[in-house]
């Protein structure tokens, strides 16, 4: 059995994919009424997998106080009970139930750990009294270890995979992760009917941060956008890093007046950013262009949603934030008050001038 699970193990990299498997290896070697799989988080312990007399439990939480699990997981070491009533009070430990309202009579856990990471535990047991002996425990242990080199395996594959996924300076979505995320997010506002905004960020004249003062503050600047944008957006919503200096947002259920608010605000946290060249001379913060696009109102696709963001940003500074079509179809002596608009803001940034052109 134990070559049998090591094969199917060292075959899966989905993590989901090798609690089952250690489901079937569990139920074909222990004569056990009820098992349990779980994962530490924190203080407690989230269940994968919960079984107890022929039903499977979701979404279960075993805290790791005052429990049996606690005193495998704490210290990482294997336990057995042969008869949980009367060995319970030897522990100081009082009886608590999930799954079935009855009492196992023996119990086993094991620590699924590797020599990198610690996982959680497998706990095994039975309604019947002296159900396990040694043998079994080490057994169960044997399962345990090769159970966690199939999750250090899977760990690292998923990790690699996320990796894949990021812009490797800011921890963004990539412009193809992007892409996939949001038209996901589409269809999911789709079917609920709700509304999706996108914003554009495009950091002013970025080239001058990498000439004038070196491609590091350029990086600076790139990763100060970033967390300026995540301190105001939802961890649902989505950035990424759409090419060089362009980041793109999309704000689940929102507006178009919620985003040019959020939009503002990263604006405002932006100027707060601390930059100093090699002399400890302060640098200016950037400024950034922003467009606004909302989903289903202006556009009901991905990529025009992008463009039509795109090119509101193109057309309109910081201060006169505009949505969707309006924006894209400023009148030109909008747009000249535009760049107007842009040059006071600029000029303010280098200056401290506070009153905006008439």
């Amino acid at each position: 059995t134990v070559n049998r699970m090591t094969r199917n193990l060292a075959s899966s990299i989905e993590t989901a994919n090798l609690v089952d498997i250690m489901s079937f290896a569990i139920q074909t070697s222990f004569e056990a009424d009820t098992y349990y799989i779980g994962f530490l988080d924190g203080n407690i312990i989230k269940l994968a997998l919960f079984y107890d007399e022929g039903r499977f439990y979701d979404g279960l939480e075993v805290d790791l106080k005052d429990s049996l699990t606690g005193w495998v997981v704490q210290p990482r070491q294997p336990l057995l009970l042969r008869d949980v009533p009367q060995d319970l009070p030897r522990i100081g430990l009082r009886t608590s139930l999930i799954g079935s309202p009855k009492i196992s009579m023996s119990w086993m856990g094991v620590p699924v750990s590797s020599s990198d990471n610690f996982f959680g535990i497998v706990a095994v047991a039975s309604y019947t009294q002296n159900a396990f002996n040694r043998n079994d425990l080490e057994l169960l242990e044997n399962f345990a270890r090769q159970s966690a080199t199939a999750l250090d395996n899977a760990r690292h594959h998923e990790e690699a995979v996320e990796r894949s996924r990021l812009d490797s300076l800011t921890n963004t979505l990539n412009h193809g992760s992007f892409i996939f995320s949001l038209q996901e997010s589409l269809r999911q506002a789709q079917k609920e009917t709700f509304p999706v905004s996108m914003i554009m960020l495009d950091i002013d004249h970025f080239k001058k941060y990498n000439d004038n003062y070196g491609h590091l503050i350029g990086d600076q600047v790139l990763v100060g956008l970033t967390n300026a944008i995540r301190e105001h957006i939802k961890n649902t919503d989505l950035v990424g890093r759409w090419g060089g200096e362009e980041f793109v947002i999309a704000l689940l259920h929102s507006s178009g007046a919620q985003a040019i608010r959020v939009a503002q605000r990263i604006r405002l946290t932006l100027q707060e950013l601390h930059l100093v060249d090699r002399n400890d001379h302060l640098i200016p913060p950037p400024t950034i262009s922003k467009g606004i696009a909302v989903f289903p109102k202006e556009s009901e696709q991905a990529y025009s949603m992008i463009d039509l963001a795109d090119q509101v940003g193109r057309s309109l500074p910081p201060g006169l934030l505009c949505t969707g079509r309006a924006g894209a179809a400023a009148t030109p002596t909008a747009q000249r008050r535009a760049i107007a608009f842009r040059e006071w803001f600029e000029m303010t940034v280098r200056e401290g001038i506070r009153r905006p052109p008439g």
